[in-house]
């Protein structure tokens, strides 16, 4: 799939706010599920949905990010974020696939699958790194981005209509 453009906008920018707001709320329900059987009846399949969700964003995100990359200026910082953002897709599917776990668990627990004792502690605590791990990666992605974006951007200072410049060359 290659798709530059949404709603006449670069589609990248757009599509970056799915996994931006996504991932981390994911993230918080999914270790709110894995501790609490309470929150897992009531947000358990919403979370699941939510991932799910947050891993096509992430995903549409990234192919629309590759898409743009003959637009735009090439940079270190450019390089770094498409390396970084390659990984976050798997990361996402880590996310998705750490939730169906603790719901399957919960499931199979609920129809009297026994399970070795401390599978629960195992669960809650690859719940906990998955989810930091991957909104930790989330996190220097989007800088990262921003920095390849805005690094040569620089914004005046006082009121009006002044806003962004880009940086004078040779004047």
């Amino acid at each position: 799939m290659d798709f530059k453009t949404l709603f006449g906008l670069p589609a990248h920018p757009l599509l970056v706010h799915i996994p931006i707001v996504l991932i981390p709320l994911v993230a918080v329900l999914g270790i709110a599920i894995a501790v609490s059987p309470r929150m897992r009846e009531k947000f358990g399949i919403l979370t699941l949905v939510l991932a799910f969700v947050a891993f096509i964003g992430t995903f549409l995100a990234s192919q629309s990010g590759e898409a743009l990359t003959d637009s735009v200026r090439r940079s270190a910082a450019l390089h770094q974020h498409i390396d970084l953002a390659g990984k976050m897709k798997y990361l996402a599917l880590l996310l998705l696939a750490a939730v169906f776990g603790i719901m399957l668990y919960d499931r199979l627990t609920k129809q009297g699958r026994k399970f070795p004792a401390g599978t629960n502690a195992l669960a809650i605590v690859l719940m906990v790194v998955i989810a930091v791990g991957s909104t930790g990666w989330l996190v220097a992605v989007g800088h990262n981005g921003a920095q390849a974006t805005w690094q040569n951007v620089h914004v005046k200072s006082g009121g009006g209509d002044q806003g962004l410049s880009a940086p004078s060359r040779g004047r």
